[in-house]
């Protein structure tokens, strides 16, 4: 047998991850490196109005994502649901 490592995320995404996502978590990773520096912990590091930032682990948790209906309908549109 050859065993291999894999990434979950990747396979449940669909596949190995691109050049951009190879690079956004490099970016989020060093800023997470600072943060720690800095000594600021329990912090996530997201994505905001196209660049990086961090906030508060609870209140991270506490917010609430949602979806709109036209990306709902778009994307069943492109799977053929």
């Amino acid at each position: 047998l050859d065993p291999r490592v894999t990434v979950l995320g990747h396979i449940q995404r669909g596949g190995v991850p691109s050049g951009r996502d190879r690079v956004n978590a490099t970016k989020m990773g060093y800023l997470a490196v600072e943060l720690l520096l800095a000594g600021k912990t329990n912090r996530i590091v997201c994505t905001h109005d196209g660049g990086f930032t961090d906030v508060d682990m609870d209140e991270g948790l506490a917010m609430k994502k949602s979806i709109q209906r036209m990306e709902v309908d778009v994307l069943a549109a492109m799977t053929g649901i």
